[in-house]
């Protein structure tokens, strides 16, 4: 028969194709422990090979707490912790229980809550520097007998994580001094807020948390990861991936515009996990004026999570084509000279990007845009597209004084013209309607 075995019970190769995992058995404690070890060692081994491509410390920007905490206006709604009440009980029957939290995750603040129900918790991040303060966090939080002060319990771990770390400077030690400050201040049941939350803590303080550098972009690792969750018949019942997918930009730079139809659902790989019926997914917003944290279940979070993305994508979009918009009336050439106003939002993000390549950071800009031209828009590239890869290599030259390397500004609409066809537009145009 073409199944798996492993530890005392057979799971048929047709359940992996399926949401959750078909392994409703009874196991004693130590098959529990022995199969959760092997369940950590498997993830292990299977993603080591992406980590070097997908981990991309960032210490200039790092968020070493989570962001979902209240921060002081009632029409702003960032708090993690309300959905702590919403995370399903364990079953007396069931897989073997995954959390995955993004970064810290809140997993100071609902430890307990998270704990409790799961075999396992799984910090996610790609940025390994956050998931290693959290590991010196929970290893001096073991190793406590009775609660001390918060403020001594971060200065022990700073110590640690500063003498292990040669990268971590003493400007990255200030900046996480005062991000567990506003973040203990605000979060009232974090695990250092009193006795009586450490003494919950310590109630759980041994189940397993594993952390794993990767990226929720890279489509490999996303399927490695779920692969190897439903080999070992676990299944994904608490799920926190932030505000991940306000960062699209991630997503279109390791799927660069290549001539086809990109479906532009940053979030997709996500939805590759084998979450459980009653799995509770948690996302945020953290950009605009609009804050929030919101709970849903798993069959919603690939939608909630696209709409997030979208917001964003077009609040980039639409402020490029501000931007260059505003900056047309200081333009010499004859292109901003002669109808400049009417110009569609896709030669617009063409122009500014090609005038600032300095701006690197928007690159991922022109991916999207070039996957979402309809007819229309096309056109109009094309008419000025010469005007474009002269202002594109003009400007290469001034900030970098490279005259042989091709902007990727003329890469990427050479290929948008050259591979794009009326029937292809027309189902670009049908995919967006439909994600709209």
């Amino acid at each position: 028969m073409d199944s798996y075995v492993g530890w005392k019970f057979v799971v048929p190769r047709w359940a992996y194709s399926m949401n959750i995992a078909s392994a409703h058995v009874f196991l004693s404690a130590a098959d529990r422990v022995h199969g959760i070890q092997q369940l950590q060692q498997d993830i292990e081994k299977s993603l080591i090979q992406f980590r070097q491509h997908t981990a991309h410390g960032r210490l200039d920007s790092t968020y070493w707490f989570s962001n979902e905490f209240p921060i002081g206006r009632s029409d702003q709604r960032v708090q993690l912790v309300e959905s702590y009440s919403r995370v399903p009980a364990r079953k007396a029957l069931s897989e073997y229980r995954v959390a995955i939290v993004t970064g810290e995750g809140g997993l100071f603040q609902g430890y307990p809550e998270v704990a409790e129900p799961s075999y396992l918790i799984l910090q996610l991040d790609c940025d390994p520097m956050p998931l290693r303060l959290a590991a010196y966090f929970l290893e001096e939080l073991r190793g406590l007998e009775e609660y001390i002060d918060k403020y001594i319990l971060l200065e022990r771990v700073l110590k640690r994580f500063q003498r292990e770390n040669l990268r971590v400077t003493p400007r990255h030690i200030e900046e996480i001094r005062a991000q567990f400050e506003r973040y203990t201040v605000n979060m009232h049941k974090s695990v250092f807020s009193t006795p009586e939350r450490f003494e919950e803590f310590k109630r759980y303080q041994n189940r397993p948390v594993q952390q794993v550098c990767l990226s929720y972009f890279c489509q490999e690792a996303m399927e490695a990861l779920s692969e190897v969750l439903r080999r070992h018949g676990a299944v994904v019942h608490f799920f926190n991936p932030s505000n991940v997918c306000e960062y699209p930009m991630y997503f279109y730079q390791a799927n660069p515009y290549r001539g086809e139809v990109i479906n532009i659902e940053p979030s997709r790989y996500m939805q590759m996990l084998p979450f459980s019926d009653d799995a509770v997914c948690v996302y945020s917003q953290l950009f605009g004026s609009d804050f929030f944290t919101r709970t849903c279940p798993h069959t919603e979070i690939g939608e909630r999570l696209h709409a997030n993305a979208m917001n964003r994508l077009e609040r980039e979009l639409t402020l490029i084509a501000k931007t260059y918009t505003a900056q047309r009336d200081v333009r010499t050439m004859e292109i901003w000279e002669t109808n400049n106003a009417t110009l569609q939002q896709g030669t617009k993000v063409f122009l500014f990007i090609a005038e600032h390549p300095e701006l690197d950071s928007n690159e991922w800009m022109l991916r999207l845009t070039a996957a979402r031209l309809e007819p229309e828009a096309l056109e109009e590239l094309k008419k000025y597209q010469h005007t474009i890869k002269a202002i594109a290599r003009d400007n290469q030259v001034k900030v970098s004084g490279d005259s042989t390397s091709v902007p990727l500004t003329e890469t990427i609409l050479d290929k948008v013209i050259a591979d794009s066809s009326p029937h292809q537009l027309l189902m670009t145009a049908a995919g967006m309607a439909a994600t709209s």
